[in-house]
């Protein structure tokens, strides 16, 4: 069941942690993102909502929350009041994963967003982690320090399978049986080439000090840079 978590200011102490359930999905709603955050640690959502108060103050929320590995690929609903003038978009907004609407928070119009942008949530996926890389698998992004490279879908599969072993060898067909669940025949093996040749390139371009190393006729390993 797709899980929501809903901070809305304002929320009588009675109804804090209270669950509103919709057939299929269930909605968790607080007024405090510190005590959300304590009484649901280590709990998993699918998507995070934002409601009754300003934009900025939302910008704020989010901000402090992707410090937070496990909220950065959490989508967001940003439900902005309707009295707020003009359109405030918060600096945390990602056009390609969240949204943003005038309403409020019982509006029919969020609970459909709710609905659909939940089941369309992250589920057990996380963030990627190797030295100081991070991957987010579901965005295709890799961010290395305060760099930022924008990756294919094939390309994040790959690395994905990569930066869980760095430092191990890890032979063509595995590569390809993992990152895209294809067959580790000729044809598959050099359409895996030309996906690290792509991916090395946009390591060397964004100046990223990931290596990815050719092991002669065996498979690719990660190379990360040694502490200095």
């Amino acid at each position: 069941m797709p899980t929501v978590l809903a901070i809305v200011a304002d929320t009588p102490p009675s109804m804090q942690g209270r669950m509103a359930v919709h057939p299929g999905l269930a909605v968790e709603v607080w007024s405090d993102l510190d005590l959300a955050l304590c009484r649901t640690a280590g709990q998993r959502f699918d998507l995070l909502v934002l409601a009754e108060m300003p934009g900025e103050r939302q910008g704020e929320l989010v901000h402090r929350l992707h410090q937070i590995r496990r909220w950065r690929i959490v989508p967001v609903l940003y439900v902005l009041p309707p009295e707020e003038p003009g359109l405030v978009v918060p600096g945390s907004f990602r056009p390609e994963i969240d949204r943003i609407v005038r309403a409020r928070f019982r509006s029919p119009e969020v609970i459909r967003l709710i609905e659909a942008m939940a089941r369309e949530g992250i589920g057990d996926a996380e963030a990627i982690v190797a030295g100081t890389a991070e991957l987010d698998p579901l965005r295709g992004r890799l961010r290395v320090d305060d760099r930022e490279i924008i990756l294919t879908r094939r390309e994040t599969e790959i690395l994905a399978v990569l930066m869980q072993e760095p430092g191990r060898t890890i032979p063509f067909g595995e590569l390809v049986e993992r990152g895209w669940q294809a067959r580790p025949d000729g044809r598959n093996v050099q359409i895996l080439r030309r996906h690290i040749s792509n991916i090395r390139r946009k390591l060397e371009e964004a100046g990223v000090r990931l290596a990815l190393r050719t092991v002669r006729g065996t498979g690719y390993r990660l190379q990360l840079p040694r502490a200095s």
